[in-house]
């Protein structure tokens, strides 16, 4: 059960879709650099992740949010996300014109590589939606652990695509790899939707 719930994170974590983006804003950098690098923005995004993981009964309890509400929110942006990466839409030129170059030089680790490519607000409800609604009855530490091991998966993809972009161009393979996660992710967002009207209805 932790294994699918770690799939179903690797791809939410989307390394695939946002490498070219990671060998972007890594240009110039060497291996061992570009490991630093990776390891910081799975770190942030590690560090965000769990804190909602650990703390999502309170947060909902606070807000007086219900898991229906998480359930129908987060599926309707997995949908959104999921079908982005069926079109392959995102605009790379577009996303990296418009970090600015001081964050690029110094910060890119944290932003935007950690937040919000891997630590983004889809991946954020779906875990949300996992964790509180007690999905797959898998508790939060499994949940921990199931992010530990996509978060290494992802790092692994953005490592060793990188090195592999820079001998050959596999765009057309990035390109498949990210409608197959989109097609994958759009499924389950219709899935949780459907959960999250079947409680409503009771």
């Amino acid at each position: 059960m932790i294994f699918k719930i770690a799939v179903s994170i690797f791809l939410l974590l989307n390394s695939i879709g946002t490498l070219p983006i990671f060998i972007a804003l890594t240009n110039g950098c060497n291996f061992r650099q570009r490991c630093r690098i990776a390891a910081e923005a799975a770190s942030v995004a590690m560090a965000v992740l769990l804190a909602f993981i650990w703390t999502g009964d309170s947060l909902m309890e606070f807000f007086g949010l219900s898991v229906p509400a998480f359930e129908i929110g987060g599926g309707i942006i997995l949908f959104r996300i999921g079908m982005e990466m069926l079109n392959c839409s995102v605009d790379l030129e577009k996303v990296l014109r418009h970090i600015p170059e001081s964050i690029t030089q110094k910060t890119n680790s944290i932003v935007p590589l950690g937040i919000p490519l891997l630590a983004g607000p889809g991946c954020i409800a779906v875990i949300m939606t996992i964790t509180v609604g007690r999905m797959y009855d898998i508790t939060p530490a499994g949940v921990s652990a199931a992010l530990a091991s996509a978060m290494l998966a992802s790092m692994f993809i953005w490592l060793g695509g990188s090195h592999l972009f820079s001998k050959i161009n596999l765009k057309s393979l990035s390109e498949l790899l990210t409608r197959l996660g989109g097609l994958f992710l759009v499924v389950l967002s219709v899935q949780m939707i459907i959960n999250g009207y079947q409680v409503v209805r009771g």
